[in-house]
């Protein structure tokens, strides 16, 4: 259990790093902003309460906010996330697996791919705050939402095959 949560620690304090050092410096055009800090929401275990996902997604979204300066916009969108991913994890499926490439590189991709669509048009609808621009903005949601699944995949890859040895 102990072992089980470092691992996860220490996932949140690699992607958080990742995501202010590297990708927050990733911009082509104010078009493309890759955010892979979700992947930790998306990697927890299926046997968390919901409640504790909540806790954890307001938490990550919270930490990015004060780091990004953006007045909740993260919050609100990890907290959606996290709202919604028990509805979209099958029930059929065993409590103990935690979500990942191992029950399937397709099943993972379109999981990933609509949690990250979620995030992202929360997080950018949320930031644009009007309508006037909804092409502008739809165009970015769909060009970071493809960026950000692509490199949680290679995330996700490496992970895998990181603990496979």
């Amino acid at each position: 259990m102990i072992k089980q949560l470092l691992r996860y620690l220490g996932l949140a304090v690699l992607l958080f790093a990742l995501q202010l050092l590297v990708f927050n410096n990733i911009n082509f055009h104010g078009y493309v902003a890759p955010y892979i800090y979700p992947m930790l929401l998306l990697v927890l275990p299926l046997s968390l309460k919901h409640w504790h996902l909540l806790i954890i997604g307001f938490a990550c979204g919270l930490l990015m906010d004060v780091f990004m300066h953006t007045l909740g916009l993260h919050a609100t969108a990890m907290l959606i996330v996290a709202y919604l991913r028990p509805f979209v994890t099958p029930s059929d499926t065993s409590r103990a697996y935690a979500p990942g490439m191992r029950m399937g590189f397709r099943w993972f991709l379109k999981y990933a791919l609509l949690g990250i669509l979620v995030h992202h048009t929360v997080l950018f609808i949320l930031e644009a705050f009007t309508f006037n621009n909804l092409s502008i903005t739809l165009l970015r949601i769909v060009l970071s939402t493809i960026a950000s699944t692509l490199f949680i995949l290679i995330l996700e890859a490496m992970r895998v095959n990181g603990s496979e040895r």
